[in-house]
């Protein structure tokens, strides 16, 4: 997995992950990229980071083939992610929470990594890192933890290679 480089303050962060967009040369755009400063202490600051900027976040009532949006794919998939993320000066980034899903137009696929901010009450149902598919969406796979740049390179090797 890519090293992420020493963040202290949640701009910083958001930067990174605008230049996990363009580095990976695989979406069209990335005007629906969205940041939101939720807490700032002297020590530490809470925020999201998102895409669309607003509606269609990806959670547990989103639907598997949902209208295209989020950060467009040049082959005209797409790609919705949601993250909540802690910034620290002195210990970095700790993501809270994350729902990455990538969906495939006109073939019926996605994929959705998601991180339940609080554990659940059933955690082999539904564990609190997990990967929904196409296969059974129902179903919550349980899924190491991932971060952005995982999926965008996994998505890049499998789909754009």
């Amino acid at each position: 997995m890519r090293r992420r480089p020493q963040i202290r303050f949640f701009h910083e962060y958001f930067r990174y992950i605008v230049g996990i967009c363009d580095k990976a040369g695989i979406f069209l755009s990335r005007s629906t990229l969205n940041k939101l400063l939720r807490t700032s202490t002297p020590t530490f600051q809470i925020g999201e980071v998102s895409a669309p900027q607003s509606g269609g976040f990806p959670d547990e009532s989103a639907q598997a083939f949902d209208e295209r949006n989020g950060l467009i794919l040049l082959d005209g998939s797409f790609l919705r992610f949601f993250e909540k993320v802690q910034v620290s000066r002195r210990n970095g980034v700790k993501i809270l929470a994350y729902s990455y899903h990538y969906q495939r137009t006109g073939e019926n696929f996605f994929f959705r990594f998601d991180f339940e901010e609080e554990p659940t009450v059933e955690p082999i149902r539904k564990p609190q890192y997990h990967l929904h598919t196409s296969a059974k969406s129902e179903i919550h796979y349980p899924s190491a933890p991932v971060e952005l740049a995982f999926i965008v390179d996994f998505i890049k090797v499998n789909f754009f290679s």
